[in-house]
């Protein structure tokens, strides 16, 4: 509608459609220039790196190989234009893209902080599962198209309204009783199709699996993860949440509910010891004294190192 308002109000002054267009598409390029370079920088850096390490010997290696990377998502985002013109709305495409992959994530999330409970093998298959699942509602969606419900039937039996209520000029009559019966008559054969229709394409199971809205997504794959992760924990073995660290997980409860009482809390918080979790400033403290005990150490071999250099004997430093 923005461009359609622009051509409408302020196309009749000079260069403004014109330049209104080259600000648009200057914006867009900007932006998916960046994204392109974001994604060919994180694949070299966390990927390329990290498993061609004896290919990538120099800056001029790297710099081609991001190059290339930035080039072939390039290629691939041109492709997806077309896609994306078959996704309808673009609201709703970007929601349900969310959903597909956003919600997966939140479940696990949730499942770590909430759950302590789970295991490694839980949140692995959770995670799988409710990503396949969304990926499949969401592409089924686009290629089976489920249809749209019927509107019951209905009927104008019982009707009292008639032509002599609104007692229409005589040479109008005519007029009047031809419509209403041209009306009833429409209202007639549409009801019979509506309940032929209704009858004939009635829904499937998979319509309704398929016609799950996009506003639903993440909700749904969330509670996907939670359910499948703790199945599957429960089948391999739960995790013993006395024995975790306190600090991977939320307390819920504590936080939201402190107006209750202790001996109501307590069986709240699952198990996790929640006092032997140690504040942030005990943390670096710790972190600290960690880093001062390493620097002691270095000291004496340090000197020791130095002593051997010079020659002479000399004391450690």
């Amino acid at each position: 509608l923005l461009p359609l308002f622009v051509l409408d109000v302020l196309g009749h002054i000079p260069g403004i459609p014109g330049l209104f267009v080259s600000c648009l598409f200057s914006g867009a390029l900007s932006t998916l220039s960046s994204g392109l370079n974001s994604i060919a920088a994180v694949l070299l850096q966390d990927v390329l790196r990290v498993f061609c390490v004896g290919r990538i010997t120099s800056e001029t290696i790297a710099t081609n190989a991001s190059k290339i990377i930035a080039l072939i998502f390039g290629f691939i985002c041109l492709g997806l234009t077309y896609v994306a013109s078959l996704l309808g709305g673009v609201l709703q495409a970007a929601l349900a893209l969310f959903g597909v992959i956003g919600g997966p994530l939140l479940g696990v999330f949730t499942l770590g902080m909430m759950f302590p409970w789970a295991n490694e093998k839980g949140a692995v298959v959770g995670m799988l599962t409710s990503l396949t699942l969304m990926l499949w509602i969401s592409v089924g969606y686009q290629i089976h198209k489920p249809k749209v419900a019927t509107f019951s039937p209905i009927s104008v039996e019982g009707c009292n309204w008639n032509i002599s209520d609104k007692s229409p000029p005589p040479h109008l009559t005519s007029f009047y009783t031809n419509s209403l019966n041209q009306s009833s008559t429409l209202i007639n054969s549409t009801i019979t199709a509506a309940a032929e229709m209704t009858k004939e394409d009635s829904y499937n199971i998979m319509d309704r699996f398929y016609s799950l809205s996009y506003l639903w997504y993440s909700a749904t794959a969330m509670i996907v993860v939670i359910g499948v992760g703790m199945a599957v924990s429960a089948i391999t073995g739960f995790e013993k949440p006395s024995e975790m660290d306190p600090k991977l997980f939320c307390p819920i409860f504590d936080v939201f509910c402190p107006f209750l009482p202790e001996k109501i809390r307590k069986p709240l918080r699952f198990g996790v010891q929640y006092d032997k979790m140690k504040s942030c400033g005990e943390m670096e403290m710790d972190f600290q004294d960690k880093i001062d005990g390493k620097e002691e150490e270095a000291s004496p071999l340090q000197g020791k190192v130095v002593a051997e250099v010079n020659g002479d004997g000399s004391k450690a430093m």
